[in-house]
């Protein structure tokens, strides 16, 4: 898949998004009384409305206005935005005195755009989306990095103590609804590709793959072997990887089983062309925890130079969906959002499957999309407190269920 760019004079490297150390931000009035510097907005399209919080690591406010420190969120291609915290006289390294804070960052996106997912070179805390999809809140914790060549065995050149910086996805309001709203991936790494196979849905587009095979979730991470030793003596250069997978998306890489199931039954291989394959322990070498919203898996420590991370389940069943004789649809209330489900026989493969949310006489449509044979499952945001909501399904222009939420 193609990545995310920070800057347009940082090179290519073919990955999600680029490492640091790119000469991003050439600062030209830094003002340390601003809540945010407006140094970048020679970037064209950098967003305006955003927001830093810095807090110190006992939880104390270290900077409730961002004074000392410049954040940039800049278009990225054309559904993309790259982002930067600096200092603010814009050096990406933000230092040793800095490695240990955590960093929340808010912003907006323009009108009738929708965040999808994020891909960070931080030691990512939180990746939240307001319910409209605008409104988007990161909170990070800064990683260090290794800058390298851009080689299948990258050879080091810059060492960084702490930095943050990636990127979000966007699609256009009223686009097909979109099956990794809320998945992040945050690395310690100079730079990482992502590709999700099998019956996983599409990472970029966010539409079944229409695979019944199992799926799998591949991360590939490049960094050289050893630090570059520009600010201490050069040693064994180690990363880390963390990935947030939205509870529709882990249902449909992984079976459908329930997130404690899938964590039960999760396992994580590391590959490497040297090395062949190895399966990681669980417990010491990756964790996963199912949380109310989906799986997090950590891998507290990655070695390099390019191994591939795979994580799977391949001990649960395959889903293999029953033949499906009648129409139905449930829903699930989890929080602000509900998870449909529609039951479709084969004969209606293709029909248009349409969700509706009903508040009073109010009425928006959030799923416009064709259906495919077997379950089709969708995670909505619903807009009114538990139970003051109702969700219309159609198949074919018929109404399948009206379901509470």
């Amino acid at each position: 898949m193609t990545n995310l760019l920070l800057s347009k004079n940082c090179r290519r490297l073919g990955s999600l998004l680029v490492a640091t150390f790119c000469s991003l931000i050439t600062v030209a009035t830094a003002t340390s009384a601003a809540a945010v510097s407006t140094a970048c907005t020679h970037q064209a399209g950098a967003l305006s409305a955003v927001t830093l919080t810095v807090d110190n690591q006992d939880g104390s406010t270290n900077s409730a206005d961002g004074s000392g420190f410049m954040a940039c969120v800049f278009p990225n291609g054309s559904e993309a935005y790259s982002i930067v915290i600096a200092k603010d006289d814009g050096t990406e390294d933000l230092g040793a005195d800095n490695l240990g804070r955590t960093f929340r960052l808010g912003f907006t996106l323009p009108a009738g755009q929708s965040a999808t997912s994020a891909e960070l070179y931080a030691d990512v805390q939180s990746y939240t989306i307001a319910d409209h999809g605008r409104d988007i809140a990161l909170v990070m914790k800064p990683v260090s990095v290794t800058s390298a060549t851009d080689t299948d065995s990258p050879q080091p050149l810059q060492d960084s103590l702490a930095s943050v910086v990636g990127g979000i996805r966007f699609n256009s309001t009223g686009s097909p609804p979109h099956g990794v709203i809320g998945m992040w991936i945050g690395a310690s790494a100079n730079r990482y590709s992502v590709s999700l196979s099998g019956s996983c849905p599409n990472f970029q587009s966010g539409g079944p793959s229409g695979s019944t095979a199992a799926g799998a979730i591949s991360v590939r991470l490049w960094a050289p072997h050893m630090t570059a030793g520009t600010l201490t003596a050069p040693v064994l250069n180690t990363g880390s990887l963390k990935a947030f997978i939205p509870t529709a998306a882990a249902s449909a890489c992984f079976g459908g089983a329930t997130l404690d199931a899938i964590v039960a039954a999760l396992e994580v291989a590391r590959s490497a062309a040297a090395e062949g394959e190895t399966a990681l322990t669980p417990g010491s070498q990756f964790t996963a925890t199912a949380l109310s919203d989906g799986l997090l898996i950590d891998v507290p420590t990655v070695t390099f130079s390019s191994p591939t991370y795979i994580i799977s389940a391949p001990k649960l069943v395959p889903r293999i969906p029953p033949t499906i004789k009648k129409v139905s649809a449930t829903a699930t209330r989890k929080g602000s959002k509900a998870i449909v489900r529609v039951n479709v026989p084969a004969a209606y493969k293709g029909k248009r499957i349409v969700v509706t949310e009903i508040i009073g006489k109010r009425s928006r449509t959030l799923v416009t999309t064709k259906a495919k044979a077997g379950v089709n499952i969708f995670t909505v945001k619903v807009s009114a407190k538990k139970g003051k909501a109702s969700l219309k399904v159609t198949l074919n222009a018929k109404i399948v269920a009206t379901l509470k939420v």
